[in-house]
């Protein structure tokens, strides 16, 4: 596989980032040779594909790890694009099981080809594709994270969480790490991690390489690379700060 790929649609994260769109929030792409993987499309997610050069149409898998705005609003019009408009079933939406897709129509739900819910350590199949729901601590019930297994690689995203010793456990195996974090090294909010939980985080799995999203206002200020630099040099983990639009190699 050499077209295994991860394609960042913003890197944003939070009410008032995603207000300002001070970055963008559209969630994030994960490309193999057969599966194209909307991961989170949050508000924008259709114009930043556009922006980006990824046909939204291509799209066979949609992962929503909970139905918080910023993690959710496009899915409805992502769903209506890989479906024509409800004409041709398409598709396999999952989300987390017992997460209120309250923003989720039942007209989309209805015209996706298949509707999964899973809870954390539930997995299901989508071709050569394996979708693995982990276990997130503190941002509400349903909420999961996910690991996409591939016969070439484990990439494993967390979602929004607090950081808890399990999640380690959780992540173990994965190559690539794609991690939620809010706050900078410092500074914290329940239900979402900071750049001090990511080091721990990190030493503990111990993924080829890091890549960090979902800033919040704090972050952004900060300055994420800054903050990566300083991850990387505590966790000895390759550690990006992702940007709105980054391309990102799974296998270089």
């Amino acid at each position: 596989m050499n077209n295994a790929k991860i394609i960042f649609l913003g890197s944003g994260g939070g009410r008032k980032v995603t207000a300002s769109q001070a970055r963008a929030t559209g969630g994030f792409v994960v490309q193999t040779n057969d599966e194209q993987i909307h991961v989170d499309p949050g508000p924008g997610a259709l114009v930043r594909a556009a922006q980006f050069g990824v046909d939204v149409k291509n799209t066979t898998i949609i992962l929503v790890s909970h139905f918080h705005v910023d993690h959710s609003n496009d899915a409805n019009a992502l769903v209506d694009a890989i479906t024509f408009g409800g004409k041709e079933k398409h598709g396999v939406l999952i989300t987390g099981d017992g997460c209120e897709d309250y923003n989720l129509t039942n007209f989309h739900k209805n015209t996706i080809e298949k509707y999964v819910h899973l809870k954390h350590g539930e997995k299901t199949q989508i071709g050569e594709v394996w979708i693995e729901a982990t276990k997130t601590f503190g941002h509400g019930i349903g909420n999961v994270g996910y690991k996409i297994i591939t016969p070439e690689f484990v990439l494993g995203y967390t979602s929004d969480t607090s950081f808890f010793p399990e999640l380690v456990d959780e992540f173990k195996g994965c190559n690539v790490m794609v991690i939620n974090v809010l706050k900078p090294k410092g500074s914290s909010i329940f239900s979402h991690m900071n750049s001090d939980d990511v080091v721990e985080l990190l030493k503990g799995v111990k993924p080829k390489m890091a890549i960090l999203q979902h800033f919040g206002r704090s972050m952004i200020e900060a300055g994420p690379a800054s903050e990566a630099g300083e991850i990387q040099g505590k966790s000895f983990v390759k550690t990006i700060a992702a940007q709105d639009g980054l391309v990102i190699d799974i296998l270089p």
